[in-house]
C-alpha cells in the first residue's frame, strides 16, 4: 500500500488562490457541474411529468447518492493513508479527520439510499442543499485548504467538492428538500447544529493532541479562513466563531431561498 502510494506522489509548485489555475479550474468545475446537474434533473422531472413515476425519480437519485457515497468514501480512504504515510510521515494529523461541514455527504450518501422515511428524506435533503452546497461552494471562493504541492491532493480537493455540488444541484433542482417555503429551511437546522456540537468536541478532545479545527470554530486557535481570522484577531476566537457559524446560517438561507425561488416558478407553489 505504501509503495502504491509514493508511487502517486507527485509534487507541483502550489496552486495560487486567485490565480490562472484557481479561477479557470472554479468557472469550469461548477459550469460542469452546475449543467451536469441540470440535465439530469430536467430528465428526471420530464419522466415524471410524462408518466408520473415518482417512485422512478426517488430510485434514481438514490443511485446517485450511493455512488457519489461509494466515490468520496473510497478517495477519502486514499486521502487519509496518503497523508498518513507520505505528507506526515506516520503522524496522524487531526485536522484532517473527516467531520468538516464539506465531509458530511459522504455520510449522508451512503444513508440516503436507504431512507424509507419521507420526512426524515427531506430533512437530510434539505440540509444538504442549504448547507453542504453552500459549503462547496464557498470552498472554490477560498480553495487555500485544498490546494497542495502533493498534485493528487488538490486533484481529490477539486473533485470532492464538484461533486457535492452536483449531487446539492441535483437534489435541489429536483425538488427533494424541502424548498416549498422558506420555512423549509428549519427543517436542515438539527441536523446543522448537531454537526455543529459534533465538531466542537471533536475539536476539544483532539486539542492535547495537536487540535482539529473541524467546522472551523476551535475554541483553542482562531479560523484561518478569510475574513474570520481577522475577526477573531481583533475580537477573540469565540467571537470568530460565533461570527462563523451565523455567516453559515445566512449562506444556508440564501441557497435554500434559491432554490425556493426556482421550485416557486417550475410548478408555482405558493408562500
Amino acid at each position: 500500500m505504501e509503495k502504491f502510494l509514493r508511487a502517486t506522489a507527485w509534487i507541483a509548485e502550489t496552486p495560487r488562490v486567485y490565480g490562472a489555475f484557481h479561477l479557470w479550474t472554479a468557472v469550469f468545475g461548477i459550469l460542469a457541474a452546475a449543467v451536469s446537474a441540470a440535465a439530469v434533473s430536467a430528465n428526471l422531472r420530464r419522466r415524471c411529468r410524462l408518466g408520473g413515476q415518482n417512485m422512478y425519480m426517488h430510485g434514481f437519485i438514490r443511485k446517485i447518492d450511493l455512488c457519489a457515497g461509494i466515490v468520496l468514501i473510497v478517495s477519502e480512504i486514499y486521502k487519509q493513508l496518503f497523508c498518513y504515510y507520505i505528507v506526515n510521515d506516520g503522524q496522524y494529523d487531526w485536522h484532517l479527520f473527516p467531520f468538516q461541514l464539506c465531509s458530511l455527504p459522504m455520510y449522508l450518501c451512503l444513508i440516503l439510499p436507504w431512507i424509507r422515511s419521507e420526512k426524515l428524506w427531506a430533512i437530510l435533503n434539505t440540509f444538504m442543499v442549504d448547507f453542504n452546497l453552500m459549503g462547496a461552494l464557498m470552498v472554490f471562493v477560498d480553495p487555500s485548504g485544498i490546494f497542495s504541492s502533493y498534485v493528487t491532493l488538490t486533484i481529490h480537493g477539486i473533485l470532492w467538492h464538484l461533486i457535492i455540488l452536483f449531487i446539492g444541484l441535483v437534489s435541489g433542482l429536483t425538488h427533494q428538500a424541502d424548498t416549498k417555503h422558506l420555512k423549509g429551511f428549519t427543517k436542515g437546522l438539527p441536523v446543522f447544529a448537531a454537526a455543529c456540537c459534533g465538531a466542537l468536541l471533536i475539536n476539544i478532545a483532539a486539542h492535547p493532541y495537536g487540535g482539529a479545527a473541524m467546522f472551523y470554530i476551535d475554541p483553542y486557535t482562531p479560523s484561518v479562513q478569510l475574513v474570520f481570522k481577522d475577526i477573531a484577531a481583533m475580537f477573540g476566537i469565540a467571537a470568530g466563531n460565533i461570527v462563523y457559524i451565523f455567516a453559515m446560517l445566512l449562506g444556508g438561507f440564501v441557497c435554500h431561498v434559491c432554490f425556493w425561488i426556482f421550485q416557486r416558478k417550475s410548478i408555482n407553489f405558493k408562500i
